[in-house]
């Protein structure tokens, strides 16, 4: 925890969440008008840390520890006296509903109502709730198990989109669910296989066109303040935005969205994603986020203020807003939106999908940045430490890319060469201990060691661990199902951050691909010795295991059936 001090506020807030853009703009909203403000969150590294704006930050247990970290919550709550508590994102948003009556009963939070809460957080009910009131929404199936996918699937034209009821879980806060953008019947089905092991998926036609954003904040069912963005860069398989510009508001989105809060009755923030045809005109409603949203930094940029008008809106009781904003300002994830701009350059499914977005078009947008019609979401002139990280780290990290697209073919060879195989069944012979390591510890090597574990005796010690700076993370459902095709449990296991000591105690060591040797090389080159790729006890050189973590059930199962083939070597090495 640390605390900074500060001029005298005008109140007290407490955000609770995480992230370079939503949470970092509500803190600067309320920041810049003087109000002394608290975070929660788990993590040390995130960039909104380092805004100048923050008076304390409080750190609290991970969304893994529920019953810790509300403990934590509550706790803070209850000393520091908050005029308001905002929760940011899923993660948080889900739990705080969820356990509403135990936050609300140690001060003020803002949650929607949960009838609200329960139409806007399923992308099921959302779609129903919005035909029912005559908004037009893509043509969508519910699937709930695997068998009658195939008819199901058969009466839509292809490209799909599949999608989770709701991203994240009570049950589940640590991976997102995501939406899938499926061309064939045969991908589809293979998606559907892994997403439906965490609930009913909706099958939703394609609608092509263009993403628009209008984001209300409504008091007992009346609209207050709107504003509208469109996306000019839309990222990926979910059709995320990375780069977006303000716009005056169409009357059409806002009479749609109007009848949606009233039905609701809803009082709070909310942002309607819509997708208009530009050649035809015709639009559908994709669906509402029931919180604070990723484009929050553009509203901000264009004078509305959001966070600082719910405020009003709930401890002030204000009723009428400003309704002009600056239009026709731009603004941009930089992280994301590099990102976005690698998909177009080096995945030609990508280069296929945005056929006519040349590179050179890409160029000239920044020249928006020069003309001062362009905005960051995270570098702002006024708190410039998260934006200077964010450039440092991306800095860095192309500098890590560059060097392992330069010594890539080089690096096996260098580590292991022949020799160094020809000699794992010697040391396999030899060992007392066996380490499996990969990225996260969720995926493969926890498998591999359970695996290897039914295979040999007691006295051989076997253990797993990862790179992933994070540890007590839970395997993907997806693990947890394949690994009980061996009559394995997975669901258990919780991961481990590597450590020098483990190393050390380690007289094998098995890697599962290029990235896990990058790592292990840098961190520890003089134990690189006792090092090789799992494939090799197949005596297939350096054959990378890919890893699973966000495929398909398929592949987890296809990855699971050569661990376990490996470890059947391993083992009869062993004994």
């Amino acid at each position: 925890m640390f605390i900074r001090q500060t001029k005298k506020t005008q109140g007290k807030i407490l955000v609770v969440g995480g992230g370079p853009t939503t949470f970092l703009s509500i803190i600067r909203s309320f920041g810049r008008k003087g109000f002394e403000v608290h975070v929660a969150n788990d993590s040390a590294t995130d960039l909104a840390l380092y805004s100048r704006y923050i008076t304390r930050a409080h750190r609290i247990a991970p969304s893994s520890a529920a019953a810790r970290r509300k403990s934590d919550i509550i706790r803070i709550m209850k000393k520091e006296k908050f005029d308001l508590v905002i929760p940011v994102g899923d993660q948080n948003v889900i739990p705080f509903h969820q356990f509403r009556h135990e936050y609300e009963a140690a001060g003020r939070v803002y949650l929607i109502d949960d009838n609200a809460f329960r139409i806007t957080n399923s992308k099921i009910l959302t779609g129903q709730f919005a035909r029912d009131l005559g908004i037009p929404v893509p043509r969508s199936e519910i699937i709930s198990d695997v068998a009658g996918s195939s008819s199901v699937l058969s009466t839509f034209t292809f490209p799909v989109m599949l999608k989770p009821a709701s991203s994240f879980t009570l049950e589940n806060l640590e991976e997102k669910s995501e939406v899938k953008k499926t061309d064939t019947k045969k991908q589809a089905e293979q998606s559907l296989r892994g997403m439906l092991l965490h609930g009913e998926v909706l099958v939703q036609e394609y609608f092509e066109g263009t993403g628009i954003g209008l984001e209300v904040l409504a008091c007992e069912g009346k609209i207050l303040v709107s504003f509208q963005h469109i996306r000019v860069h839309e990222e990926g398989k979910s059709i995320g935005s990375t780069y977006r510009k303000s716009q005056p508001v169409d009357e059409t989105f806002l009479s749609g969205a109007g009848k949606m809060v009233a039905a609701l009755h809803y009082t709070g923030v909310a942002m309607f994603e819509f997708r208009q045809n530009t050649d035809t005109k015709k639009w559908v409603l994709i669906e509402i986020n029931g919180r604070f949203w990723g484009s929050l930094p553009l509203p901000l940029a264009c004078g509305v203020d959001f966070p600082f008008f719910l405020y009003q809106v709930l401890i002030e009781g204000r009723r009428e807003f400003p309704r002009t904003y600056r239009t026709g300002l731009y603004c941009r994830n930089t992280s994301a939106d590099l990102q976005w701009l690698g998909t177009k350059i080096f995945h030609r499914d990508s280069l296929q999908r945005t056929k006519g977005y040349p590179v050179f078009r890409y160029i000239l947008e920044w020249g928006n940045v020069l003309f001062l019609r362009e905005k960051n979401d995270v570098l702002v002139l006024d708190d410039l430490t998260p934006g200077i990280m964010e450039i440092y780290r991306l800095f860095k990290k192309g500098c890590f890319w560059a060097i392992r697209r330069v010594r890539k073919k080089y690096a096996y060879p260098r580590y292991s060469p022949k020799k160094h195989r020809t000699d794992l069944p010697e040391a396999l012979r030899n060992a007392h201990s066996i380490l499996f390591v990969c990225f996260g510890n969720i995926c493969r090597s926890p498998f591999a060691e359970a695996a290897l574990r039914t295979m040999v005796s007691s006295e051989i010690q076997v253990g797993s661990c990862g790179f992933y700076p994070v540890a007590d993370r839970s395997c993907p459902v997806e693990a947890v199902s394949s690994a009980r095709n061996y009559d394995i449990d997975l669901s258990g296991h919780r991961s481990r951050v590597i450590t020098e000591e483990m190393i050390r105690n380690s007289d094998v060591i098995f890697i599962f691909d290029g990235k896990n040797l990058q790592s292990m090389a840098g961190k520890y080159p003089r134990i690189m010795d006792k090092v090789w790729y799992f494939s090799e006890v197949m005596q297939k050189g350096p054959v990378a295991i890919q890893d699973p973590y966000g495929e398909d059930l398929a592949v987890f199962e296809q990855v699971y059936r050569d661990i376990f083939e490996n470890c059947e070597v391993i083992a009869s090495r062993l004994t």
